[in-house]
């Protein structure tokens, strides 16, 4: 059997429409309509997974965001975006990690806006929305890191994530320095 999908729960959709009001107000001030879905994997006759629930880039995921385009819109009574979430993920995540996953996802989406500034609008008053990428996205193979040590893309592209570094502060600020890092800079001092 295929995926299944199936429509959020009312507790689930509150959880959206509480990340909306706090993190995405303009999605609401806009009337962004977004359907929220629950994806389950396909599964074999003794009802074991068979496939991730979602894939993105070959990669499984927690959750994906997708557009409508003006045939879609109008086929679904006018939603503007599909939001779907991987439910046996969703089943194991705690309220807080749900709530991160939707502001992730939702972050993704972002109104076209003119040299002023302002939000455009299409022929029908709907705002024109595009899909931002992730700010980083690390791939790679474990077994070529280990062959090529620093030379590999994986062993920099980790290295620029963790590491301040040439493209700038990504270390967040609730994160306790490493004990090396630490270490390393009582022997310097």
């Amino acid at each position: 059997m295929g995926r299944t999908c199936s429509e959020a729960n009312k507790t689930s959709t509150d959880l959206l429409t509480h990340t909306m009001e706090k993190q995405h107000q303009w999605l609401l001030d806009e009337q962004v309509r977004v359907r929220f879905l629950m994806v389950d994997p396909p599964r074999d006759k003794s009802n074991m997974p068979t496939a991730p629930a979602l894939q993105l880039a070959g990669h499984s995921c927690a959750g994906k965001i997708k557009l409508c385009n003006a045939r879609e819109r109008i086929l679904s009574g006018g939603i503007d975006v599909v939001l779907e979430v991987d439910a046996p993920a969703w089943k194991n995540f705690d309220k807080k990690r749900r709530e991160a996953l939707l502001d992730h996802e939702l972050t993704h989406v972002e109104p076209k806006r003119d040299a002023a500034g302002a939000t455009l609008h299409d022929e029908t008053g709907r705002a024109l929305l595009f899909l931002k990428p992730d700010d980083y996205l690390v791939t790679g193979f474990y077994e070529v890191a280990l062959r090529h040590e620093e030379m590999s893309l994986e062993v920099v592209s980790l290295g620029r994530l963790l590491v301040q570094g040439e493209i700038g502060q990504l270390v967040f600020d609730f994160c306790e320095k490493h004990p090396k890092a630490a270490d390393t800079e009582e022997e310097a001092a």
